[in-house]
């Protein structure tokens, strides 16, 4: 019998995970070739490249001199189109081989290279054109159950994943926001719902406790289709999750409430979730970046008077005293010793002014009326004292009686998470580790983030 064969399928126009035929031009600054490609979105949203091989000439030669400049970064731009209209452009086109052979009775120079881009948009015509506009941000990595819906001034507002993670670098979810009317200006409306749909990003990057990744932008407005593609990092699968994937709608609600309307006026609020979501492996590390998430936020937010224990001119007295004191202690000192010693306490000077740590969370915290119900004083000063450690020796010294590690890193995540709910305003369910991991409610209502029985107590706290 004859044997069978499966014939491919070919892939529809608007099918961009399947690879799509583009003949187009590759280009450097003043100088062109034509070329053959064909592209795909993968499962991890990077924009995969095949391009054809191409015969090495003296009309294409700069593309194997600019390869081989090793004094620069050497970037192409790559465009297409398919027969069916679809456009795609990049600036960022890089070689990481050329793939030279050669072949033919006339030993002829080829090139089959190997190449990807750091920004690739795609851009199609729609018929019919859609007056109201939808922008939607694909995301990596983001598990959800059921899908969330919501409504603000930007229009309708759709949140889904997965309803099981399998692999926290795929393509995996969604934000879309879908105006309701034509707005009068697309421009101003597209400006603002893409701000709008990075912060609803972070914040589920919060609840999710990973740096959500977005490799993808869709833009429908008119008659056109855009497509934006951003290579990106790596995403790795959360740790210490802070909302439970099915109690994600109330972490909506606040998010959009703290973008129109924020419950407490916030500085650097997104670096603070960068430190917080950053992938780790090992305690000492998620210690040191809670720590700092905290530090940001509370050096971005306090006031200079509230930094610093006496305004500067008030001190400026206080430190030239000091300085009289400190030179009368060393005129007794050897004159090379006095000399290095002087100039090192005097820079130290500075930092006598300036509030401890503890002092400034206490102050931001009464600000912002941040609940730290639960978390003694004693467990607040054991943690900066372990991040100490860890930031100046490089290893967390091993205590036989007393917190351990972990206690310190759960008791500084378990206050940012508190700060970071407090500046969107949450009110709900979240879940905490401070003694081990459990639904919690915040605000804390009668104590239930204590330490269960059981569980490590602080050193001079009384279970």
């Amino acid at each position: 019998m004859p044997r069978r064969t499966r014939r491919t399928r070919k892939p529809g126009k608007d099918d961009l995970r399947s690879f799509q035929r583009f003949s187009g031009t590759l280009g450097d600054g003043d100088r062109s070739m034509s070329l053959r490609f064909k592209a795909r979105i993968g499962e991890d949203g990077e924009v995969e490249l095949d391009i054809h091989a191409f015969r090495i000439t003296k009309a294409n030669w700069f593309v194997r001199e600019r390869f081989q400049d090793r004094n620069d970064v050497a970037e192409f731009v790559l465009n297409g189109v398919t027969a069916d209209g679809l456009r795609f452009e990049s600036d960022s086109l890089s070689f990481n081989s050329l793939g030279s052979r050669f072949s033919g009775v006339h030993n002829r120079h080829w090139s089959k290279p190997r190449s990807e881009c750091g920004k690739v948009q795609y851009f199609r015509t729609i018929d019919p054109a859609r007056e109201r506009p939808v922008l939607t941000l694909h995301l990596k990595g983001f598990d959800c159950f059921p899908p969330l819906y919501a409504s603000c001034a930007l229009g309708k507002i759709q949140v889904a994943g997965e309803t099981k993670l399998s692999e926290a670098d795929r393509l995996a979810g969604w934000i879309t926001i879908d105006a309701t009317e034509p707005p009068a200006d697309m421009s101003s409306w597209r400006e603002d719902a893409e701000k709008f749909a990075e912060h609803l990003r972070r914040i589920l990057s919060v609840g999710a406790s990973t740096m959500l990744q977005a490799p993808i932008l869709e833009f429908v407005a008119g008659d056109t289709h855009e497509i934006e593609v951003l290579s990106q990092t790596r995403q790795h699968a959360p740790v210490m999750r802070v909302f439970h994937k099915l109690n994600l709608q109330p972490v909506l609600d606040a998010a959009i409430v703290s973008f129109f309307d924020p419950p407490v006026e916030v500085k650097n609020l997104f670096f603070a979730i960068e430190w917080f979501a950053m992938a780790t492996t090992y305690n000492e590390v998620r210690l040191v970046n809670a720590m700092t998430a905290l530090e940001n936020l509370i050096d971005s937010n306090l006031t200079v008077e509230e930094a610093l224990i006496e305004p500067g001119r008030e001190f400026e007295k206080t430190r030239k005293v000091l300085r009289k004191v400190i030179r009368a202690c060393l005129d007794r000192w050897s004159a090379d010793r006095a000399e290095a010693a002087r100039e090192e306490l005097g820079e130290k000077l500075l930092d006598l002014n300036r509030r401890p740590l503890r002092r400034k969370l206490y102050l931001l915290a009464a600000r912002w009326k941040v609940p730290l119900d639960g978390i003694s004083d004693a467990q607040i000063a054991q943690a900066i004292k372990a991040r100490n450690a860890i930031v100046h020796s490089g290893h967390h010294p091993t205590a036989e009686d007393g917190p351990d590690l972990w206690d310190h890193m759960t008791i500084v995540r378990e206050l940012v998470v508190r700060f970071l709910l407090t500046a969107i305003g949450y009110r709900g369910q979240y879940i905490t580790h401070v003694g081990g991991y459990r639904l919690a409610h915040f605000p804390p209502v009668d104590g239930e983030v204590e330490a269960p029985s059981g569980a490590p107590v602080a050193p001079g706290e009384h279970p």
